[in-house]
């Protein structure tokens, strides 16, 4: 009876979007991962199917273990050990679980000589906090990753055209009283890696980070730590984007297995994880580098390419849709991007006609579902009044104005039911 919500055959999605993790690194990177969905099948992918050995997978929640430091210093498959210098008596259990920050100098402070001031046994370089108890100390907030710009170009960090742009350092800017065991050694790597091999993280804005995403590179799934800087927009469209690298990873090496067969079951665990990997929107930042470009075929491809591999029957409209939308108008498809456009409006139109019918305590229990329809329609009138289509947005507009006072008018009220008089302001 059960048996359609539960066949499997036809779909690689969950492989293919580890597949699609490594292939989103340059040969012999580091990739810091953050937890166990974003680790495990990667391993499998490594594993099991022996994808991408040269890719070293570095989970950043196990790195604060002493085993898993101890497994990272040692070759792995195609992989070379990483460059940690601490010594084991320096991470082991229950040392150095947090490096309390000292400002000895308010001045930025390199980042090798931050992990020499670790090593070092010179009292100077510690905080007596007991009789018996000498701790390590990070001696300044500001740690400086030093720059060589014929090395980061030599390693292909940066492409020669984009020389003029290279930094000469990096300021990590520490936050709080202390960093974790994970960030110490990450300080350690990024220190002794030297640009040598490429780092890239799967996301940023949590703590091993640093704050770097200002020199994040979206290369697909991933982001390369690039000494390039680039203003951010927001939490989601960080990163530059190197528009030829990203073009052939995308389009010549990914794949999402069985995202687009009629056949196969995507579920909500699977539709889920495409949001929460931003595959839609990756094609669409993609498709609005190339745009800016003058490149609006090849960003033409790329969208339709989006559209082909993770196609509405499968995979459900989601909040970067609008984003594929605005592709669109800026490569120049208008007709594409309208009829986009009225099928998206209609489709949550469709979703606020029916539970905006119902009784109160329905409508309230579907606020999550109202909110976002009210949301991503407005989202798209805003593109569309941005591309010049007045008309288009107006009537959009309208429409979700009186969907709007429709669900304020049905909100509960307080819960003696009487709002009171209303009393003159002092």
């Amino acid at each position: 009876e059960n048996w359609d919500d539960h066949d499997r055959s036809g779909r690689y999605l969950a492989r293919d979007i580890a597949f699609n993790y490594l292939e989103s690194c340059a040969p012999d990177a580091i990739l810091f991962t953050n937890g166990d969905n974003d680790t495990f099948p990667l391993w499998y992918a490594q594993e099991v199917e022996g994808r991408r050995t040269d890719v070293r997978v570095c989970n950043l929640m196990l790195l604060n273990t002493d085993w898993y430091i101890d497994q990272m210093k040692r070759k792995a498959y195609e992989s070379d050990p990483l460059p940690v210098t601490l010594s084991s008596r320096k991470y082991y259990d229950g040392i150095n679980n947090q490096v309390f920050i000292v400002e000895k100098t308010k001045e930025p402070v390199d980042i090798s000589t931050i992990i020499d001031w670790i090593k070092s046994e010179n009292p100077a370089t510690k905080v007596r906090i007991s009789e018996t108890e000498i701790l390590d100390i990070i001696p300044s907030r500001i740690v400086r990753i030093p720059v060589d710009a014929r090395k980061v170009i030599e390693s292909g960090t940066v492409s020669p055209e984009d020389s003029s742009r290279i930094v000469p350092y990096i300021d990590i800017r520490l936050k709080g009283n202390s960093i974790l065991k994970s960030q110490l050694i990450v300080l350690d790597m990024l220190a002794h890696n030297d640009w040598k091999r490429p780092v890239y993280y799967v996301t940023g804005y949590h703590n091993d980070a640093f704050g770097l995403e200002e020199y994040f590179q979206l290369e697909g799934l991933a982001y390369r730590l690039v000494p390039i800087r680039t203003e951010n927009k927001g939490w989601l469209d960080y990163g530059r984007i190197k528009s030829d690298v990203l073009y052939d990873n995308m389009m010549n090496k990914f794949a999402w297995g069985g995202g687009n067969d009629k056949k196969v079951n995507i579920d909500y665990h699977h539709r889920r994880t495409l949001t929460v990997v931003r595959a839609r929107l990756s094609y669409a930042r993609l498709a609005g580098q190339l745009a800016d470009e003058g490149r609006k075929e090849e960003a033409l491809k790329v969208l339709d390419r989006c559209m082909e591999v993770l196609p509405l029957f499968n995979v459900p409209y989601d909040p970067y849709f609008p984003d594929l939308i605005e592709g669109y108008f800026r490569a120049e498809n208008i007709d594409r991007a309208v009829s986009l456009t009225t099928d998206f409006c209609n489709h949550y139109y469709e979703t606020l006609d029916y539970y905006l019918k119902q009784k109160d305590y329905i409508v309230s229990s579907a606020m999550y579902e109202i909110q976002l329809a009210l949301q991503q329609t407005s989202k798209v009138a805003d593109i569309c009044d941005a591309a010049g289509q007045e008309d288009l947005a107006n009537e959009i507009n309208n429409r979700v104005t009186a969907y709007y006072i429709t669900y304020m008018g049905m909100q509960a009220p307080p819960p003696d039911g009487d709002f009171g008089e209303l009393q003159p302001a002092r």
